[in-house]
């Protein structure tokens, strides 16, 4: 009988990969993404939590049933009174975004909101000393 000389596989090229992936996922999880913001830190005192969904996603809605899902990648600008952009960025995965604030008056604006037809329109807020706003803003998917 012949023998036959089995040939080892190397793992490097496999590891290495994989560790590079875990590296990449690990690097990517402290933010949100998208640009960054000089007020996204939710820890500091005052702010705004912003949540971006889009709706209808269903075609028939039933009484009490929430017609909405989170939009992830949706990008959202606050501007101070006179109009100036001071903080910028795009929602996670569950649809928020949450911007460290002054206490002030602050206009809100979705201006990307990925698998919506149109967007919704800014909505005026004022921040609090102490606390976090809540804001929820409906893109519009066009599905009726």
């Amino acid at each position: 009988m012949a023998s036959r000389a089995v040939k080892s596989r190397s793992l490097a090229p496999v590891s290495a990969l994989a560790w590079c992936l875990v590296a990449s996922f690990l690097a990517g999880c402290g933010s949100h993404g998208g640009s960054s913001s000089s007020a996204s830190d939710s820890s500091a005192g005052s702010g705004a939590i912003v949540e971006v969904v889009r709706g209808p996603i269903q075609p028939v809605q039933q009484q009490g049933m929430d017609n909405t899902a989170p939009v992830s990648g949706a990008e959202v600008t606050i501007r101070d009174s006179s109009g100036q952009a001071v903080a910028s960025d795009a929602t996670g995965g569950d649809g928020k975004a949450s911007f460290a604030l002054a206490p002030a008056r602050y206009e809100i604006e979705v201006t990307t909101c990925p698998g919506a037809m149109s967007l919704p329109p800014a909505r005026a807020v004022t921040v609090s000393d102490g606390s976090f706003t809540a804001v929820r803003m409906q893109c519009d998917t066009g599905i009726r």
